[in-house]
C-alpha cells in the first residue's frame, strides 16, 4: 500500500498529462488538478496500513450481497475518485471471467 505522499511522488513518472488542451507539468501544484491529487492522497492516507501484505479495504471483493451492503457506507465516505475506481475495478473483475468465453483472443 502507498501513503498519500507516495501516491503524489508516483505521479512524477514521466507521464504526459493534458488538461483543457494544455500540458500540465506538475499535477500537484495545478490549481484545479491539484485539488484532485490532494483528495486522492487523503484517501490513500485514510486507508493506509503499513503491514507488508496490507490491501486497501476498497479492493476487497465482496463475497455476498450482505458483504457489499456493508461496504456501501465506506465507499460513499471514501470520496468520488475512490468510489469510481472501486466500481470500475469490480466491473472489470465481473466482466473478465465472461470475456474469455465470448472472445478468447
Amino acid at each position: 500500500m502507498r501513503t498519500g505522499q507516495q501516491y503524489k511522488e508516483s505521479l512524477a513518472d514521466g507521464r504526459l498529462t493534458y488538461f483543457e488542451g494544455k500540458q500540465i507539468d506538475d499535477l500537484e501544484t495545478h490549481p484545479i488538478l491539484g485539488q484532485t491529487v490532494d483528495a486522492t492522497a487523503a484517501g490513500y492516507d485514510r486507508f493506509y496500513d503499513p503491514a507488508p501484505e496490507a490491501m486497501s479495504p476498497l479492493m476487497t471483493v465482496p463475497r455476498s450481497a450482505d458483504d457489499l451492503r456493508e461496504m456501501i457506507p465506506m465507499l460513499h465516505s471514501a470520496g468520488m475518485m475512490a468510489h469510481v475506481t472501486y466500481t470500475s475495478i469490480q466491473t472489470l473483475k465481473t466482466a473478465a471471467g465472461r470475456m474469455v468465453d465470448s472472445k478468447p483472443d
